[in-house]
């Protein structure tokens, strides 16, 4: 029985979303929902927690960020009247939302451990698992698939709150630093944009791999063409059972025959809803065939580390 917290992360369009979902039936977990972007702990944007090594932030700030996600983590009044406030002026979808938002609290009160949901939490998992002992899912996606799906959804990246990262330049990002400086300069298009981030995500990726620490590094592909035996895999290596409940789940989610492309849509439970195997390859049909080859051609070097030639 899983008794510890959970990180998922990656990148933005890496199947977060998706994954926090099937966890999340398992019926063990309070669902910690993308904390990061709007955090209250600090003034500032939430950028500085996004790309900031959070061990160079001053030692107070990384107190008070870590007391506060140990609050969130838990029952409080103040952050249940908070939840309960920002629902109340969405009419149409109240009820549904009243109805999330009362069983997290519920399985807050039954002192559930927490699932972080953070797509923005990358350079921050280490410091998340030293100071909340939880336990890491790390999300890959192929970076055509990434680039692809970014391109749907006119997705760009604001370069210059990376390059405002002094430190991250100085070390875990230094391979990428004049390019990251060169972005901020002039604009290049979200194909461009979407290899940079790509390569930036997935070498901290790589640095992680290197490391002895007990991480789940898994391939959005790997779970979209396998769906029911992949998942039951990872619920195994967590310790969870996977029931007949989950499975019925999973196989709503992954199986449908007439949901292909999602990814237009928003992210309601039923724009999770998909073919995941058929939908592999959306992104050959989303992108030109220059777009293609310099997506290969730029991510190479790195890509080459996750996905072979039979992948293209």
């Amino acid at each position: 029985m899983m008794n510890k917290g959970v990180l998922i992360t990656g990148t933005h369009r890496s199947g977060t979303t998706w994954l926090n979902s099937i966890l999340m039936k398992s019926g063990t977990f309070a669902n910690i929902f993308e904390y990061f972007p709007k955090q209250d702990v600090f003034d500032d944007d939430h950028h500085k927690l996004v790309w900031d090594d959070i061990y160079h932030l001053p030692k107070e700030e990384q107190e008070k960020l870590k007391k506060r996600l140990q609050e969130i983590s838990n029952f409080t009044t103040k952050d249940f009247l908070k939840d309960l406030k920002s629902i109340a002026k969405f009419n149409k979808s109240f009820p549904k939302n009243l109805n999330r938002i009362l069983q997290n609290y519920s399985a807050k009160l039954k002192n559930k451990p927490p699932l972080f949901k953070e797509p923005h939490g990358l350079f921050a998992v280490e410091w998340m698992e030293q100071n909340l002992g939880l336990e890491t899912i790390i999300l890959i996606r192929h970076p055509g698939a990434f680039a692809g799906s970014c391109k749907v959804k006119n997705w760009p990246v604001d370069f210059s709150k990376i390059y405002a990262k002094k430190y991250l330049l100085e070390t875990h990002l230094k391979p990428f630093a004049d390019q990251i400086e060169k972005f901020t300069e002039k604009e290049h298009d979200l194909i461009d944009q979407s290899i940079l981030f790509w390569n930036i995500s997935y070498y901290r990726v790589l640095q992680y791999m290197k490391q002895e620490q007990k991480r789940h590094y898994l391939k959005h592909e790997d779970l979209s063409s396998d769906p029911i035996n992949q998942f039951k895999v990872l619920y195994d290596n967590l310790g969870l059972e996977f029931n007949t409940k989950v499975n019925q789940y999973v196989n709503l989610l992954c199986n449908s025959e007439h949901r292909i492309d999602i990814e237009k849509k928003g992210t309601s439970r039923n724009d999770l809803i998909r073919n995941s195997n058929a939908a592999l390859k959306n992104w050959k049909n989303r992108l030109t065939e220059e777009e293609i080859q310099r997506i290969r051609k730029g991510t190479q070097e790195i890509a080459g580390h996750f996905y072979n030639e039979n992948d293209w």
